[in-house]
């Protein structure tokens, strides 16, 4: 390091009163050693302007210890200390002098918002389902208590397919996300034949509706659910990933509805309000 007054070169040029003229004359002689140029030239960018190299940006690059497979909470939480600690950057020499043209980008940091997003729209989209659900279930069975047990039901195997997909140690991904929003729509399905079975039924009491519904509609239901549960079976063993998650989360959502479908909610319709 060539030394003025006790002052090193790079102090000179980089500081408070540094000299561009002279920072860019030194990275011009330094360019120009091949084994520099090899190993940096991904990172320094610049062109010839009338035969003479011109610098036009400089990338540093820094390699974090967090992936994709961060947790979103701890994900932002580590992206608000990164822009924080950039932003401390730019109030200081050298960087203050190119504060407004400097850009950082954070590519391992860049799926935390886009999970995020996915998070707070695959919530969004089962919340309108199970809403639409209720709406419809209302319609189709003409009785409030009727619907609300049914949408009780929905909402339970939505849950309990949530809390599977948590000790899986699944990440939100796309895949995830379009199959939480499918997940009501599954499950709507068996007690909205109940339901409707057991506003139909002659008899006046309870427990006769009950026995109606199930002796009528029980045994297609448990049919459809064996048929279903055998053919998302199969993907299970697919090698690509797209198959063997979407089969596990058909199956353990058709067996969680028929689960609380055959289960829970007649022992919910017999109950005494």
């Amino acid at each position: 390091v060539d030394m003025n007054n006790g002052t090193s070169t790079w102090a000179a040029i980089t500081g408070p009163t540094g000299d561009q003229d002279r920072f860019y004359d030194l990275m011009v002689l330094w360019l120009r050693a091949p084994s520099v140029i090899s190993a940096w030239k991904k990172h320094i960018h610049g062109e010839l302007v009338d035969n003479t190299p011109t610098l036009r940006f400089v990338m540093a690059e820094l390699k974090l210890t967090a992936t994709r497979s961060i947790d979103s909470g701890d994900g932002m939480a580590l992206w608000g200390l990164w822009d924080d600690f950039m932003k401390e950057q730019y109030t200081k020499p050298p960087c203050l002098e190119v504060a407004n043209e400097a850009a950082g980008w954070q590519s391992s940091l860049v799926f935390v918002f886009v999970r995020d997003k996915l998070i707070s729209e695959a919530f969004r989209g089962i919340m309108l389902s199970i809403l639409l659900a209720l709406c419809v279930l209302t319609l189709a069975t003409t009785n409030i208590i009727i619907a609300l047990f049914a949408t009780t039901v929905i909402s339970l195997v939505v849950l309990c397919s949530l809390g599977t997909i948590v000790l899986l140690g699944w990440k939100l991904g796309v895949l995830e996300s379009v199959g939480l929003v499918m997940i009501p729509g599954l499950a709507v399905d068996f007690v909205a034949h109940l339901a409707e079975s057991y506003v139909e039924a002659e008899s006046q009491d309870r427990e006769g509706r009950i026995r109606h519904m199930l002796a009528r509609v029980g045994i297609s239901v448990v049919s459809g659910a064996i048929s279903t549960l055998g053919a998302s079976a199969f993907l299970f063993f697919p090698v690509i990933v797209f198959f063997n998650k979407f089969g596990i989360m058909m199956f353990m959502t058709i067996g969680y509805s028929l689960f609380w479908s055959m289960l829970f909610f007649p022992a919910l319709l017999s109950t005494p309000l």
